[in-house]
Formats: C-alpha cells, sequence, structure tokens
C-alpha cells in the first residue's frame, strides 16, 4: 500500500489529501479486503473523501515491473496544531488467490477455497511538518488556510439597457 500526500508540510488548519493506492501483481485476485485497524490521524481534522467502490485496476510500471493498483482510501487532513505529527498507517486484510501454479496443482484442481492465502498490508507512517500560524493575521481573520482562486467569466460583454448579463462565479 503506498500512501502520497499532497504536501508533508502545511500550516496549521491547511488541507493536506492524502491517497491510498494498493499495488498488486497481474493473476493476483483479492477477496473480502477490510480494514484491520482503525485508521488514525491524531491531531488532524480529517474528512473522508469518495473513491469507487467497485475500482478498476490502473495498470502501472513501477521499477521495470507491471502492477495493477486500485485507489483504496481517500482523505482530506487539517492539522489541528503546529509540531511534527504523524498519520498512522492504513492496514488492511484480504485474501489473495495466487496465479495458478504457485501452490500445489492438485490440491487447487479440487478447491477454489484452499488457493486463497490470508495477507496482511500496510502502508507507512506519513510524517506531516504542520506549521504555526503567523502571528501577524488580519483581525478579520477566520482560520481559513490555503490558496484560493476566484474567477468569474460573463456570457457576453456588450448589452444594451435592461438586458441582463449570466455571471459564472
Amino acid at each position: 500500500i503506498r500512501a502520497t500526500p499532497s504536501a508533508r508540510s502545511a500550516y496549521q488548519g491547511e488541507q493536506v489529501i492524502i491517497e491510498y493506492q494498493l499495488f498488486f501483481r497481474e493473476g493476483i485476485q483479492l477477496r473480502q479486503s477490510r480494514l484491520t485497524d482503525s485508521w488514525d490521524a491524531e491531531g488532524f481534522w480529517r474528512e473522508e473523501l469518495d473513491v469507487e467502490t467497485r475500482p478498476i485496476p490502473r495498470i502501472v510500471i513501477e521499477n521495470g515491473l507491471r502492477y495493477n493498483t486500485i485507489v483504496l482510501k481517500r482523505a482530506a487532513v487539517f492539522p489541528t496544531r503546529a509540531g511534527e505529527m504523524s498519520v498512522d498507517p492504513l492496514k488492511i486484510e484480504s485474501e489473495a488467490l495466487l496465479p495458478f501454479g504457485s501452490r500445489d496443482p492438485f490440491q487447487s484442481m479440487f478447491s477454489l477455497r484452499n488457493r486463497f492465502s490470508q495477507v496482511q498490508l500496510a502502508s507507512p507512517r506519513i510524517s506531516i511538518d504542520a506549521r504555526p500560524l503567523p502571528a501577524d493575521a488580519p483581525p478579520n481573520f477566520d482560520g481559513a488556510v490555503g490558496k484560493y482562486a476566484m474567477t468569474v467569466t460573463a456570457d457576453r460583454t456588450n448589452l444594451n439597457v435592461g438586458e441582463s448579463i449570466q455571471l459564472s462565479i
């Protein structure tokens, strides 16, 4: 399981998105995957983000080897205090069907159940350096931290008196 944070350093209250991807080799089938521990991000406010409930594996090449990968989990975490903090590993337990011929072929001919093996996987722990907010915040600062942009477009630029315009913000 690869855990990829959008940043390793953030201000207190700034969003960091973490994506967890499962990598597995071609021919391996997984079933009955489930979280084994409570995934925790102490010191962070967290929001679960949507992922596909029935993902279709993507093929990627890593270090010259071909893998299938699916997104297991996406979460937005927001540091609630300053300091070096960490997000616990994401741990799953699953049953893996190994490609034919990787176990005793006589036994696998008679029972699919016996060909599945229990596997436990975990992502690495993620460290995030949460920086304190600058001390010279404006008086109306309400805690929103991050990069913001706003664009405004109009459906037309020339109007006659009394005509309406549609703005998209």
